[in-house]
Formats: C-alpha cells, sequence, structure tokens
C-alpha cells in the first residue's frame, strides 16, 4: 500500500476526536459507571474505535489480521473479568440475604 499522505492524516486526525470526544464520554455520569462497573468494556469499544479505521492504512486483509490477533488475546482477558463480575455480583447477593 503506498502511501497517501492526505489519507493518512485525515485517518489519524478522525482518531484523535472520535478518540477525544469518547474520553470526554466516560467523565460522564455513564461514563464513569462504565469505568468502575465495566472497564473491559470501555476498553474494547476504545480499542474497536482504533481497530475500525485501519483498513484505511493498511488495507482490509491487513486490518482483519490485526483484528483478529486483538480478539485472540483479549477474549480470554474479557471472561476473566466477565467470571470475575458475575462471582462478584452472586458474593453481594449473598450477603444482602444474610442480613
Amino acid at each position: 500500500m503506498g502511501n497517501d499522505w492526505t489519507t493518512i492524516g485525515i485517518t489519524l486526525a478522525l482518531v484523535f476526536l472520535s478518540s477525544a470526544l469518547y474520553a470526554a464520554f466516560l467523565q460522564t455520569p455513564w461514563g464513569h459507571l462504565l469505568v468502575h462497573r465495566r472497564t473491559w468494556v470501555t476498553v474494547v469499544i476504545g480499542t474497536a474505535m482504533v481497530i475500525s479505521v485501519l483498513p484505511f492504512l493498511i488495507g482490509f486483509e491487513n486490518a482483519l489480521l490485526v483484528l483478529a490477533a486483538f480478539a485472540a488475546g483479549g477474549v480470554p482477558q474479557v471472561t476473566r473479568c466477565i467470571i470475575n463480575e458475575l462471582r462478584d455480583d452472586a458474593k453481594a447477593r449473598e450477603e444482602l440475604t444474610r442480613e
């Protein structure tokens, strides 16, 4: 893929802008709730935002390979987070029923 510096510049500027808006959202009450209760969701969304523009920079096929690598590395971590959240919720329910 050749260097189309205009496309690269516009793409990176859009990633920066969308990430800045996302960061601003994470400062809202809804964003704080996500950050504190479901951090993994915020990481997945942020990563997906960046990966979604990769086809413009490295081509569709290479972007799919990057997506596959992030999925292979991320699924076990997200699974761990969900299991821990379910365990914590079960403990909290159990403590509430004891009171």
